[in-house]
């Protein structure tokens, strides 16, 4: 099992003029303004445990939101989680992100490069489970 298996990542948008036009933003607003939620416009703010049993995903999103927003963890650098932040599940080596949007979460196909059939070298990220924290 890989060191990151069973966890969670937050990304929320780098701080550039970009990025600051878009942060807050609901999916629609950025599609419809030409931005797709992509990887290297993110920061990886955050790296956590996922519950050992997940029997509905929309849920658990919904407890990590909350917990977010209600009871950070010590070590936790971000703002709440927002709208246009993403959550990265990494569940037994699967991995999907899924956009915060204006109401509950939206995944993402393609938001990383490992998701794309075709991989550009310059553009390859580490995947959650193969970053340092």
């Amino acid at each position: 099992m890989g060191r990151y298996e069973n966890k969670y990542a937050i990304y929320q948008l780098k701080k550039t003029d970009v990025g600051d036009e878009r942060r807050f933003m609901n999916y629609d607003w950025h599609i419809k303004k030409g931005f797709t939620p992509k990887i290297e416009d993110y920061d990886l703010i955050y790296i956590g445990e996922l519950p050992s049993v997940i029997k509905n995903l929309n849920r658990t999103l919904e407890q990590i939101y909350e917990k977010f927003n209600l009871d950070h963890p010590a070590d936790y650098r971000g703002y709440s989680l927002s709208v246009s932040d993403v959550v990265a599940i990494n569940r037994g080596g699967k991995l999907s992100y899924h956009f915060c949007d204006s109401a509950g979460f939206r995944e993402l196909q393609g938001f990383s490069p490992e998701q794309k059939q075709e991989h550009k070298p310059e553009h390859k990220q580490k995947r959650i489970w193969e970053m340092e924290r």
